[in-house]
């Protein structure tokens, strides 16, 4: 595979692999210092905070940060930063603090023992969990007894879009908590990302459509902008970075849908897809799907297989049976693309 250096990222960028799943730190400098703010005052006399917001808003930025302003006022933050592909392991969360234990004392409770007797011995320590929803339910039996037995605030990060399970929620009503909602970027904040990531502006035409196909999501703003670089649709003219087509969809943003498909909508998954050289043939008005395929298609754009089941309390298998049977009788093989005819059709009364 060719790779292009790029003195723009600082990095050697391998074409058509994934974006990093951060936003540097200098991009987003300044973004969130009310949100980071409130977060603080509400963690210092011991409450809880839960930051929640779309795929790439920034919640991971805002925990990080948080992370490092912490110890700067003296607390102690034990970070957990779920993985979607782990969420299913048992203790793989609670793995990740290296919980020194005895040989053979891996049940709920020594593990609870022993993150209970670290936390005594910390000063002002913190528990703060990154994606809260990808932890396992083994982690989660863990947390809720050692937030049983201490008064160690709880910081979180979860999804605004997805709904948490009956456990993530039962540990979360362990503490009060303050929810912090991350919004949208104005359109000056959005220009102004969009430029510290190049290093010039952007023409106004350009911003307009950045705005338009972000919809004020920072890492959007970002990732749309760098692919952008990359396909050719933006050149630096003089001083100022213009578009060279009318889209800003191509092949370089394929990783990051990938990666932020369960909580972006339908219709900026298909906005920012490359668009084919002709339009689907696959009409859902005329296929007969079943009406929990059709449920279940309706969310298939904006949740994982995994995710749906757990909102509807079925089997993951039924999903994958359910949504595989739909993109089969449709003749379309993306879950976003099949989620939009649905809702169409389903809007036309079907």
């Amino acid at each position: 595979m060719a790779f292009v250096e790029s003195k723009l990222f600082g990095i050697r960028t391998a074409l058509g692999l994934q974006w990093s799943c951060g936003m540097a730190k200098q991009e987003t400098e300044g973004l969130f210092e009310g949100e980071i703010g409130r977060a603080i005052e509400m963690i210092k006399p011991g409450n809880g905070v839960r930051i929640i917001g779309a795929a790439g808003s920034g919640k991971s930025t805002v925990i990080a940060e948080l992370v490092t302003r912490l110890e700067r006022f003296g607390h102690t933050p034990r970070v957990i930063n779920a993985l979607r592909t782990q969420r299913n392991i048992p203790l793989a969360a609670i793995d990740a603090l290296e919980l020194a234990t005895r040989p053979g004392r891996t049940r709920v409770v020594h593990l609870a023992n022993a993150l209970s007797a670290q936390l005594a011995a910390q000063h002002q320590p913190v528990i703060m969990i990154d994606d809260i929803q990808y932890v396992d339910q083994h982690s989660l039996a863990v947390l809720e007894d050692v937030l049983r037995r201490t008064d160690c605030p709880l910081v979180t990060s979860a999804p605004a879009s997805t709904p948490l399970g009956q456990d993530h929620l039962a540990l979360l009503a362990r503490r009060s908590e303050a929810v912090i909602r991350l919004h949208p970027l104005s359109d000056s904040e959005t220009s102004s990302l969009a430029r510290r990531t190049l290093g010039n502006p952007l023409t106004r035409a350009a911003a307009a459509r950045l705005v338009s196909a972000s919809e004020g999501n920072p890492k959007l703003v970002v990732r749309i902008v760098q692919a952008a670089v990359l396909a050719g649709q933006l050149s630096l003219n003089g001083k100022e970075w213009k578009m060279t087509s009318d889209s800003l969809s191509n092949e370089h943003m394929a990783g990051t849908l990938e990666e932020m498909q369960s909580e972006l909508s339908p219709e900026q998954v298909v906005a920012l897809l490359p668009k084919p050289d002709t339009a689907p043939t696959a009409n859902p008005a005329g296929v007969r799907l079943t009406p929990r395929e059709v449920e279940l298609s309706a969310l298939a754009g904006e949740m994982t297989n995994w995710e749906i089941a757990e909102y509807l309390e079925i089997s993951v298998r039924t999903v994958e049976n359910h949504i595989s049977n739909a993109l089969r009788k449709t003749g379309t093989t993306s879950r976003a693309v099949l989620c939009e005819l649905v809702r169409k059709t389903a809007g036309r009364g079907r």
